[in-house]
């Protein structure tokens, strides 16, 4: 692992700060590593190992008894967004969520903080006339000497100490990891016995374990053994609140929503705590559920405890939409929108009525923002959907699969997820990938999840250098990915054999019914755009990041949609020159040259927080552009015509909000 840490410290530099690699290995399990001169922090190896016989069954779905459910093998082939069944498990019978977990060894910690000084006896102090600066030496641990001689140290002062507050850390995600852990020495410490009370105890336990494990009857035990004033807090994604802590993102999103509900959707992740689970099942130590912004005070002793403080509560869209609606320039542009979108000049144009074999295109913004994620718009991510074929992904900037989430939910979230045919990415500018390796993690486990298994590797379209990334990510985790070199697919390629080339563009033919070009684009070394051409004449442009570019032009020729970078507005054309991105402008402008029938805006400067500075009037008398935001969806066949007419009074919707 530290060969993985060093290499990625020269990958993604940061001057400012020092990183600190510690290598333990499993021949050292008494490694105690100092985080200062007071704090230090024990790891503990855990091994995979044999289930204690009442566990969960590991490689399948399987109930707390041990009985093994009766299951039909599906294949990714026919599921659809109705075809499974994603209740609660929250009954007699929990399940758990198969993922394949890496076999060797999982690391907990437990973390021992200084010992607590003893209170300074101010009134023995006094009655010997010790005042000021020699009362504050003696406090901080220093001896001192009176005028006539006399010595005084500081433990004629203070008081004994007490212990300082110990945290542990437990990953067990797996029963089979459980014998390692409950025989451990280093936790068996602090497990309470009657013959000893004197023993140190624990304040406070983080399982990052699955509720199943958690309920398994050797785990209670163990935790039950650490005696009942210790807080346990279950960090379990099927117990925590899924509420956003992105809310005044959530709040723009609830204002968009009000234009339309389709095609700017309210984020699905605005649900309340769950329950921990059945309290007969046998815990009776102190359990809370982990959730986003709780807090644990170690100190002062008499405040220790859990906080909840922070704790926002979900946001309600209907709450949200009435609120919105005060505002009377908002309320003004809506009613004025809103007979617009629903007119007759909103029926499907003739350029967007496709046959009926055709298959629906649904395009995903994840991401619009450049450079890093913001308030109000995260780094880059575009998601396809080809219906009834299955999905792709271009580009994929940290946390593109919670966005994901955000947009269908995390259930339907994973069905798309199922349907991944391939990854694209433009190039190997952070903000554009550094999502993807817990994309294919996460997909992985998903296929595990529904019994598909995570063997078969989904197609990955990039640079060499993410290539070698990958691999060396392998090496302590399992990716299941084909690596395909991005220069392969450049109209006039001839670096590798054809046969190479066509390997994929059979699989996505097959799986997506496209095709697609990759075009090297004017931003940074092996940057690319990418034409897709989808059945029935339907072509779309991505531009990724880039100047204005001839090639691109050339190769998008009277595309049905281009998406283009639009970092910067009207008047920034020279730092659009230094850094190699577009002006608004400029993709206009490209649009216009390629003869697109529509254009989509996105990647805009973190400078505009909510909405890029727009030529309203420009947009109005262009009836063909439309400005992306986060979680936006666009149906090709449905809604992509409506876009324009929203873009126009994006500036008044908002006019009246403090960026």
């Amino acid at each position: 692992m530290k060969d993985l840490m060093l290499k990625f410290q020269s990958y993604a530099p940061r001057p400012k700060y020092q990183v600190d690699i510690v290598e333990f290995l499993e021949n050292e399990p008494d490694l105690v590593h100092k985080i200062d001169s007071n704090y230090n922090i024990s790891p503990i190896i855990l091994k995979y190992g044999d289930s204690p016989q009442d566990s969960i069954r590991a490689k399948k779905t399987a109930r707390l008894d041990g009985n093994e459910p009766q299951s039909k093998k599906s294949t990714d082939q026919n599921i659809d967004d109705d075809d499974i069944n994603f209740s609660d498990s929250d009954n007699e019978t929990l399940s758990l969520e198969l993922v394949e977990i890496d076999k060797r060894t999982r690391i907990s910690y437990i973390l021992r903080c200084p010992p607590i000084p003893g209170k300074f006896d101010g009134q023995k102090a006094k009655k010997l006339n010790i005042k000021g600066q020699d009362c504050g030496k003696l406090a901080a641990g220093h001896s001192i000497t009176l005028p006539d001689g006399t010595v005084l140290s500081p433990s004629d002062f203070i008081g004994p100490s007490t212990p300082g507050p110990i945290v542990g850390i437990v990953d067990c995600p797996l029963p089979n990891f459980i014998p390692s852990l409950v025989e451990d020495p280093l936790f068996a410490q602090y497990q309470a016995t009657d013959a000893d009370k004197s023993r140190p105890k624990m304040s406070v336990l983080v399982h990052l374990t699955p509720r199943p494990v958690f309920y398994n009857k050797t785990y209670r035990r163990w935790v039950d053994s650490f005696g009942p004033t210790v807080q346990h807090i279950l960090a379990d994604r099927n117990v925590v609140s899924s509420a956003s802590l992105f809310r005044s993102s959530t709040i723009v999103q609830s204002k968009l929503n009000l234009i339309d509900g389709d095609i700017f959707p309210f984020p699905k992740s605005e649900k309340g705590p769950k329950p921990i689970g059945n309290p007969s099942k046998g815990v009776t130590t102190k359990v809370a559920a982990g959730e986003s912004l709780l807090k644990y005070v170690l100190l002062p002793l008499a405040k220790q405890g859990l906080d909840r403080s922070a704790i926002q509560p979900p946001l309600v869209l209907e709450e949200l939409r009435e609120t919105a609606l005060q505002t009377a320039q908002f309320q003004a542009e809506i009613n004025y929108l809103k007979p617009i979108l629903a007119s007759d000049a909103t029926a499907i144009p003739k350029d967007l009525q496709f046959p009926p074999e055709a298959n629906p295109i649904r395009i995903v913004f994840l991401g619009t923002g450049a450079a890093m994620p913001a308030k109000y718009r995260n780094v880059s991510g575009i998601f396809f959907d080809v219906k009834k074929k299955g999905t792709f992904l271009c580009d994929a900037g940290e946390g593109t699969y919670t966005q994901l989430t955000r947009v269908y939910g995390r259930e339907k979230a994973e069905k798309k997820v199922m349907k991944l045919r391939a990854i694209f990415i433009s190039h190997l500018h952070a903000d554009h990938h550094l999502g993807l390796t817990s994309f294919l993690k996460i997909r992985q486990n998903i296929r595990y999840k529904f019994g598909l298994g995570g063997e078969d590797p989904v197609p990955v379209i990039g640079q060499l250098g993410l290539d070698t990334w990958l691999k060396y990510l392998s090496v302590h985790q399992t990716l299941h990915y084909n690596f395909y070199d991005i220069r392969q697919y450049v109209k006039s390629s001839s670096s590798s054999s054809q046969s190479d080339q066509q390997v994929l563009l059979d699989i996505l033919g097959h799986s997506l019914d496209i095709s697609f070009v990759s075009v090297p684009v004017i931003h940074c070394r092996d940057a690319y755009g990418f034409v897709f051409n989808f059945s029935h004449q339907r072509t779309i442009v991505y531009s990724g990041d880039t100047r204005p570019c001839p090639n691109l032009v050339t190769a998008g020729k009277n595309c049905l949609l281009l998406i283009h970078e639009a970092t910067f507005e009207a008047g920034m054309t020279e730092d659009a020159i230094n850094k190699n991105h577009s002006t608004i402008t400029e993709a206009i402008d490209v649009a216009q040259q390629m003869e697109s029938k529509y254009l989509i805006l996105t990647h805009f400067s973190q400078r505009y927080p909510k909405i890029p500075v727009l030529d309203d009037g420009a947009l109005s008398s262009k009836k063909w552009i439309g400005v992306a935001f986060d979680l936006m969806k666009v149906d090709l066949s449905k809604n992509l015509q409506l876009l324009p007419l929203i873009s126009p009074s994006l500036s008044s919707l908002f006019a009246d909000e403090t960026l």
